[in-house]
């Protein structure tokens, strides 16, 4: 499976796309880390859902609509703005 290649692809045309004031290297690895949840020994696809900032109504491998795409994207939307004065932002 793709996994973390996936991340890093998508993180790679982000970055060379956007004008970003941020660390290449910290928002590469920010963007590996909601898949580090595959290490834990007890893995399920909950864990994943949560390191994805999926809201409760969604399902990983079910977002297969426009407005379940949207309630993820409000999900990771909220996050941010409730995470970025308090961590490191290039990784956030």
């Amino acid at each position: 499976m793709a996994y973390t290649m996936i991340h890093i692809i998508i993180a790679e045309e982000i970055f060379s796309k956007f004008s970003l004031n941020i660390n290449e290297n910290d928002f590469l690895i920010g963007t590996i880390a909601p898949d580090a949840v595959h290490s834990c020994e007890e893995f399920r696809y909950k864990l994943k859902e949560k390191s994805h900032l999926f809201p409760e109504s969604l399902t990983w491998g079910k977002v297969d609509t426009c407005t379940k795409a949207n309630l993820w994207m409000d999900s990771v939307l909220e996050f941010y703005e409730k995470s970025k004065e308090n961590i490191n932002s290039s990784f956030l």
